[in-house]
């Protein structure tokens, strides 16, 4: 599955150098009043594209597990398209067997559950 996590943000790097002048004790007051000015006006401008980074990572997440999985429809029909007709119709007994024994063993529990329940 692809990862999403490893995209860079472009305007980290914007902000990395706007805190430092900010923090910054070799800056003149003038410098460091226009790195604060400079990132109060970045400010609204990275919040929404936070949010779109963080909208557009969730629809991407869902587009992938969607795409996985259909690779993995994908890849059992070609397996399925491998195995011999015979056996195809011999897995579909053993199923359909399976479920008439599963059937039989609800009617079983419940007629034994009535039974307790009537004793009582």
């Amino acid at each position: 599955m692809t990862n999403i996590e490893d995209t860079p943000n472009p305007l980290s790097k914007i902000t990395e150098l706007v805190r430092a002048v900010d923090k910054s004790d070799e800056m003149s007051p003038e410098l460091q009043e226009s790195g604060e000015e400079l990132y109060d006006s970045i400010r609204p401008i990275l919040r929404k594209f936070q949010k779109s980074a963080i909208e557009m990572r969730e629809c991407l997440s869902v587009s992938f597990q969607k795409i996985d999985r259909s690779r993995d429809t994908w890849n059992a029909k070609a397996r399925i398209c491998e195995i011999s007709t015979e056996q195809l119709w011999h897995e579909i007994g053993q199923i359909t067997g399976c479920i008439q024994k599963v059937k039989l063993l609800k009617s079983r529990f419940q007629i034994e559950s009535t039974d307790k329940i009537a004793e009582k």
